[in-house]
């Protein structure tokens, strides 16, 4: 249909054919509703061939059956659906911009290989947020609709001229109230070369593999180059194999912090990505405004201003580009390296080291995976200081050269209209799935099993020491004096736990807290591996800090069973060296970082009266792992950090579990006496 020609379609007047493929065609329209009042929408319409197709038209109806109740400031909106004379049709919103993948091929055909890290920061950003949104949309019954859309790609990604960043096409989306045929496990559907490891298997999904696609994105807008190219066969292999080049191999002007973030989105073993887009959100957010705070949507606009500078101007939307914005694109033309600095132009660089912008990243503690999947995402090289399980970032100075491989921390043509482009149609699906690659896996050794000794222990010569008690002790039955909690045998290194962590310098200061929450969120603990500190409940405001000297890492964590904490709100502790302005933000999240008591090594004391009073009085000979009382009782678990020498109040507790984190070396006998009686 010539553009400017008009068609009657039901309430709609169909203007211009945008695109025809797969199984559908799509339209700019018009809408005019009472009183002459116009919209412009768009049309996606079957194809008359696909019409009597049951298939096809099962998919369109469960596209409909998505996207109609999606409402999101990153996701194109959908209006309308029906049926005109046979026809199925989508009413869509009209977004007036480019599908990122035409942005991406212009650029390169402007001699700029790699979209600037920022502005793919901010992209991924937005994507994240409309896939978060959409990950967790719920039913009239507030029953999880568990969709997941699996197939974003550079296609689905829209860039409105005026800074919107839009995800379109839904069609393929597995989700709860879709049809049988489109969510059955084993279905390979969607773009191969941007399919998750489990996806390529023909696996069941979860939103993880969205957030695996979000990864190759970020990697393609990076490196100029998709992470896997080739027939689908080979492609396949190689996703489920993790066998692609380092971001930094393609474009070595990237940081090693958005490295990271790209490779954790990327981990094959979907154990050690981000667990939640809104947990790839907030790492990439952290990354964007910590190296270019004032970044925002204009910044896209700019872009797009100039990439389509001619077609704008003919269109009279002349673009108004400020000096030092085409200053900064000529060095990117000139200096290729130079798009992979973090400020964009007309922005300042916040002054903060690359290594204390590293994004958080989040969830379960996973194996080590096979031993040709991409390197780790953090750290990118640990020393023995901090064992290389559990999750977290680095912040300590990285070494000029190319980064060690190691275990991760983390348990993620033609010229253009003024047309919204939206994502091509289907095509018919049905792909083989490919073979099914086999891939080791080693299992990660648990925490340490309590073992303590039924015999008394050595008496030191002078003074004498009690024997030490069994594991479960009996306050009702123990009358003989305080009891040993014993360095050597009952404290415990955090490495192995669930607690989130990050790596820091220990030559330099750093001041840390945790942001307030409301009084129903758990307590945060934090131990700071090498700073001899101790075990600290992290201060709640930020004018309180915790000064922290001589930290190799930080630990941060909460007790409780992770499935009892699965509603608790996360928490956000901050990091912020002294002599820098921007702090590092690391998220404690209750469900991925709860330390069940019953797990960890220590001692519980059993047989108190919850409607008691006690004092628990505790002595270190030297200087020890810092001792902490899990109080448990009908309201509740309570952590208590009871200081050598003064007496410690407890009530409302049945029993308490003593426990030591943090590892005692060379602490031979060396421990913890403890006294419990009861207070008048």
């Amino acid at each position: 249909m010539a553009s400017g020609d008009e068609q009657g379609f039901g309430k709609y007047k169909l203007l211009d054919r945008l695109a025809t493929g797969g199984m559908a065609e799509i339209y700019r329209a018009r809408y005019t509703a009472a009183a002459g009042v116009t919209k412009e929408m768009v049309i996606k319409k079957i194809l008359p061939a696909f019409a009597d197709n049951r298939r096809f038209v099962q998919m369109f109806i469960d596209e409909a059956r998505i996207s109609v109740g999606l409402s999101h400031g990153n996701i194109a909106q959908v209006f309308d659906f029906g049926e005109i004379d046979g026809e199925y049709f989508l009413a869509m919103e009209f977004v007036d911009g480019q599908p990122l993948s035409r942005a991406l091929k212009r650029l390169r055909e402007r001699g700029i290989a790699f979209l600037p890290s920022t502005f793919a920061a901010y992209i991924a950003l937005q994507v994240c947020r409309g896939l978060h949104y959409a990950h967790t949309r719920l039913d009239s019954e507030g029953k999880p609709l568990n969709i997941i859309h699996r197939d974003v790609s550079p296609q689905n990604v829209l860039l409105a001229y005026e800074g919107q960043v839009k995800l379109v096409d839904f069609g393929i989306a597995k989700a709860r109230m879709a049809g049988r045929d489109e969510t059955q496990t084993g279905a390979v559907k969607g773009k191969y070369l941007y399919f998750a490891p489990e996806q390529a298997r023909g696996r069941d999904l979860d939103a993880r593999a969205d957030v695996y696609a979000v990864g190759v994105l970020l990697y393609e807008m990076a490196c100029g180059r998709l992470p896997f190219e080739g027939k689908m066969i080979e492609v396949l292999g190689k996703i489920v194999k993790g066998d692609f080049k380092r971001p930094r191999e393609l474009n070595p002007a990237l940081t090693p912090a958005f490295e990271r973030l790209i490779l954790t989105a990327m981990a094959t073993d979907r154990g050690e990505r981000y667990p939640t887009a809104q947990a790839l959100a907030e790492a990439l957010s952290g990354y964007l405004y910590a190296n270019a705070p004032t970044f925002g949507p204009e910044q896209v606009v700019r872009l797009l201003g100039w990439i389509y500078q001619e077609e704008l101007r003919a269109d009279g939307r002349a673009p108004k580009l400020p000096r030092e914005f085409l200053e900064q694109v000529a060095s990117w033309q000139t200096h290729p390296e130079a798009a992979s600095r973090p400020a964009p132009a007309g922005v300042t660089r916040a002054a903060v080291s690359g290594e204390l912008s590293d994004p958080t990243t989040d969830g379960n503690p996973a194996p080590v995976g096979h031993s040709r999947r991409p390197p780790p995402p953090v750290p990118v090289e640990t020393g023995d200081d901090v064992p290389t399980t559990g999750e977290g970032v680095d912040a300590a100075p990285k070494q000029a050269a190319a980064p060690r491989p190691t275990r991760p921390m983390v348990r993620a043509a033609g010229t253009p209209r003024r047309w919204p482009w939206i994502a091509l149609p289907l095509g018919a699906a049905g792909l083989a799935a490919a073979a099914v690659f086999g891939w080791s896996r080693w299992d990660e050794t648990p925490p340490p099993a309590v073992v303590v000794a039924e015999r008394p222990l050595p008496a030191p010569p002078a003074p004498p020491r009690p024997a030490l008690p069994p594991l479960d002790v009996d306050v009702r039955a123990w009358s003989s004096g305080p009891f040993r909690l014993v360095a050597s045998r009952h404290a415990f290194g955090l490495a192995p736990t669930r607690a989130a962590r990050i790596r820091l310098d220990p030559s330099r200061r750093y001041r840390v807290w945790v942001d307030p929450a409301e009084a129903s969120a758990p307590r945060v603990l934090v131990h700071a591996e090498g700073a001899k500190q101790g075990v600290r409940a992290c201060p709640e405001q930020a004018t309180e800090p915790w000064i922290l000297t001589g930290a190799t890492a930080l630990f941060a964590w909460v007790h409780g069973e992770p499935t009892d904490l699965r509603a608790a709100p996360a928490r956000m502790v901050r990091i912020q060296p002294e002599d820098e302005g921007a702090a590092t933000p690391l998220r404690v999240d209750p469900s991925q970082h709860a330390l069940a008591p019953s797990s960890l090594p220590g001692i519980q004391v059993n047989g108190l009266d919850p409607l008691a009073r006690y004092a628990l009085s505790a002595d270190a000979a030297s200087p020890l792992p810092q001792l902490l009382a899990l109080a448990s009782g009908p309201r509740g678990l309570e952590t208590l950090i009871p200081e050598p020498g003064r007496p410690l109040a407890i009530s409302g507790a049945s029993g308490l579990r003593l426990i030591l984190p943090g590892t005692a070396s060379g602490a031979g006998a060396e421990g913890w006496d403890v006294q419990i009686a009861p207070k008048n």
